[in-house]
C-alpha cells in the first residue's frame, strides 16, 4: 500500500482529481473487488465516488469500509483511499504460507 499524496480544496474537485489519478493505467487494475475506505463521509459524497468510479474504472464488487479510529485520526474527516489488486501482483494461498512456519 502506498500513499500517492494529499489533497486539499473543494471536496469533489479533489476527489475527481484523486479518482482519475488513481486510474491512469486500469490496463493492469483487477476490476474484481475494490475497497473505498472513508472516513467522515455522509451518503452523499459516498454515491459521488461511487459513481466517478464507475466512470473511469468499473469494478465487479464495491465495499464500503469505515476507516478505522486509527487511521481515521491521521487521515481527517472527508477523506478516501481506493484499495484495489493489480493483475501482476503475486497471488499466495494460506495454505503456502502456513507452511513456512
Amino acid at each position: 500500500m502506498v500513499v500517492s499524496g494529499i489533497g486539499m480544496g473543494n471536496f469533489t474537485h479533489m476527489a475527481k482529481r484523486y479518482v482519475r489519478k488513481v486510474f491512469v493505467n486500469i490496463g493492469s487494475i483487477d476490476r474484481r473487488i475494490l475497497f473505498i475506505t472513508y472516513a467522515g463521509l455522509d451518503t452523499k459524497s459516498l454515491q459521488y465516488i461511487q459513481e466517478l468510479v464507475r466512470q473511469y474504472c468499473p469494478f465487479e464488487r464495491v465495499y464500503l469500509q469505515k476507516a478505522s479510529s486509527a487511521i481515521a485520526s491521521n487521515c481527517g474527516s472527508g477523506s478516501f483511499g481506493l484499495l484495489f489488486m493489480r493483475k501482476n501482483e503475486a497471488v499466495i494461498s494460506y495454505s503456502e504460507v502456513s507452511k513456512s512456519d
